[in-house]
């Protein structure tokens, strides 16, 4: 995610928040009234951040960029599936059928 914010070119001072945010995150879990080591979290938003909903339209804006190329551009690199039957992606409701001209 924040590789994709610095390829957008937001500005510098976006970027570098955004990335002093995100890169340490770390949570604990409390089990029987005692607190676990710190994990590390690799992936996703802060959950209750003010700014989870612009980092996921910001996510989303990649992937509609990418749609923008075609459907042969999906096909090969976002939905490739080896089978005939339909893909469909759950999470953001497309449906690519892999024989199809277009995906919809």
């Amino acid at each position: 995610m924040i590789q994709q914010i610095y390829n957008m070119n937001l500005g510098t001072n976006f970027e570098h928040t955004i990335a002093a945010i995100y890169s340490t995150q770390r949570a604990n879990i409390v089990m029987n009234r005692e607190i676990t080591p710190n994990i590390e979290i690799g992936k996703g938003v802060r959950q209750g951040c003010p700014l989870s909903p612009l980092l996921f339209i910001l996510s989303l804006e990649i992937l509609h960029r990418r749609m923008r190329l075609g459907p042969e551009y999906l096909r090969d690199r976002l939905l490739t599936h080896t089978s005939q039957r339909p893909v469909r992606s759950h999470r953001l409701g497309l449906l690519c059928v892999p024989s199809a001209k277009q995906c919809r």
